[in-house]
C-alpha cells in the first residue's frame, strides 16, 4: 500500500468525549487507519478498510448465473434417486393391499369348519411365499436407492471440491494470471520496500509502496519471503489467491523464528526469560511455563525446517488467556509445520516483540 498524504481534521469532543469528523471527499478503497490525538499528545488508532462496492445488477447476475450452472449429472441423480423413491413407495402400495386382501380372506376361512381349515393352508402357504419375494423387491430397492444416493453426494462433494477442503485429494493446478499485493507494516500499514519476493523461477522485490506484482503462477505455488534484516526465509502459500497482501515485520518475525528454534530444541527456559511478555513474567513462575509449554517443530536445527505462515492477524486490543491481562497491538501468527498448525502471539514492547498467551 502507498503512503498517502493524510487528511487532518480538528474536532471537538463534547461533555461523554465523543466526537464526529466529516470527509469532504471520498476515501479510496483499500486499508485506512484513523488516529485521534489530543493536545497533550496522546494517541490512539483504529484500522479499517474500505472494499469496492458490487452493483445490485452485478451480484443478481452472478448469482442468476450460479443457480442456473448446474451441472448436468447432478439433475440426472436427483432425478433418477426421485423415480426410484416414487417406485418403492407404489411397489409398497401394491404389495401391502394384495397382502390385506389375502389376509382378509384367511380370517373368513378360519370361521368355517374343520373342513374349510383345510383349505387355509394353501392361502397360509401363498402369503407366506409372498413375503419373502416382497421383502427382496424391497431390499433390491434400497439398496439401489443408497448406491444412487452415495453416487450423487460424491458428485456433489466432487463439484463443491469438499474432497479438496479436508484434504483426501490435491486440488487441481491452476495458472493465475497476475498474483499481486503489498507488503506492509503491522498496525501502521505503511509498505515496505526491498522485500525479496520468490515463486518459482522469478524473484521481484517490492517498490517504494510496498506493492509487489508476479505474473503466470501456479495456484498451487508458495511464495518465498527474504530480507536482509530476516533470520530465516518465510513461506506463504498462494492457495488460489489473486491478490494477497502480507504483513511484514523483520523483528516480529526474528522472534518469530528465535522463539520456534528454542521450542524445536526444548529450551523453554530461554523463551521464558528472554521472550515472554514482562506482565506475564510476574504472574506466571517459569517451572509452571516449562511444564505447560509444548511444540509442533521437531528436530535440533530449525534452518532445515520451512516457516510457513498461514495466517496473520491484528488485535488493537487483546486479552490474555491465563490471567486478565489486556495488550494492546497484538499480532497472531498462525504456522504451519509438520501438518499440523499452531497460534504465536507476540506484542511489541519498547525492548522488542514478545510473547504473550
Amino acid at each position: 500500500m502507498e503512503e498517502r498524504e493524510p487528511i487532518i481534521i480538528d474536532v471537538q469532543i463534547d461533555e461523554t468525549g465523543n466526537w464526529q469528523a466529516e470527509l469532504e471527499e471520498e476515501l479510496e478503497t483499500g486499508s485506512h487507519a484513523v488516529i485521534a490525538t489530543t493536545e497533550d499528545g496522546q494517541e490512539d488508532r483504529v484500522f479499517f478498510s474500505i472494499q469496492e462496492t458490487v452493483e445490485p445488477s452485478v451480484i443478481e447476475k452472478v448469482r442468476t448465473e450460479i443457480s442456473t450452472n448446474v451441472p448436468g449429472f447432478i439433475i440426472f441423480f436427483s432425478l433418477l434417486l426421485l423415480l426410484l423413491v416414487i417406485l418403492l413407495l407404489l411397489n409398497n402400495l401394491r404389495l401391502r393391499k394384495k397382502i390385506n386382501r389375502l389376509l382378509d380372506k384367511i380370517k373368513g376361512l378360519r370361521t368355517h369348519n374343520d373342513e374349510m381349515k383345510v383349505q387355509e393352508e394353501p392361502e397360509q402357504l401363498e402369503v407366506e411365499k409372498k413375503k419373502p419375494s416382497i421383502k427382496k423387491v424391497n431390499l433390491v430397492l434400497y439398496i439401489l436407492i443408497a448406491l444412487v444416493s452415495l453416487a450423487g453426494i460424491i458428485s456433489l462433494f466432487s463439484y463443491f471440491d469438499v474432497w479438496e477442503r479436508v484434504g483426501l485429494v490435491s486440488k487441481e493446478e491452476k495458472m493465475l494470471a497476475k498474483l499481486s499485493g503489498t507488503v506492509m507494516r503491522p498496525f501502521t500499514l505503511t509498505g515496505v520496500r526491498n522485500v525479496d519476493l520468490t515463486v518459482g523461477d522469478t524473484s521481484i522485490k517490492t517498490n517504494e509502496g510496498g506493492k509487489y506484482i508476479f505474473s503466470n503462477v501456479s495456484s498451487r505455488g508458495v511464495i518465498r519471503i527474504t530480507h536482509p534484516n530476516l533470520a530465516k526465509a518465510l513461506f506463504k502459500k498462494i492457495e488460489g489467491k489473486q491478490e494477497m497482501d502480507i504483513y511484514f515485520d523483520e523483528e516480529m518475525y526474528n522472534t518469530l523464528t528465535f522463539i520456534i528454534d528454542y521450542e524445536s530444541r526444548k529450551k523453554f527456559a530461554d523463551i521464558f526469560e528472554n521472550y515472554l511478555h514482562p506482565d506475564l513474567k510476574i504472574r506466571l513462575s517459569k517451572n509452571n511455563f516449562i511444564e505447560n509449554k509444548s511444540t509442533i517443530f521437531t528436530g535440533d536445527n530449525i534452518a532445515d525446517q520451512e516457516l510457513f505462515i498461514t495466517k496473520v492477524e491484528l488485535f488493537n486490543r487483546w486479552n490474555s488467556e491465563i490471567s486478565d491481562e489486556k495488550f494492546n497491538r497484538v499480532v497472531e501468527i498462525l504456522v504451519e509445520a509438520n501438518n499440523q498448525q499452531s497460534s504465536y502471539f507476540l506484542s511489541k514492547t519498547e525492548n522488542g516483540w514478545k510473547q504473550v498467551f
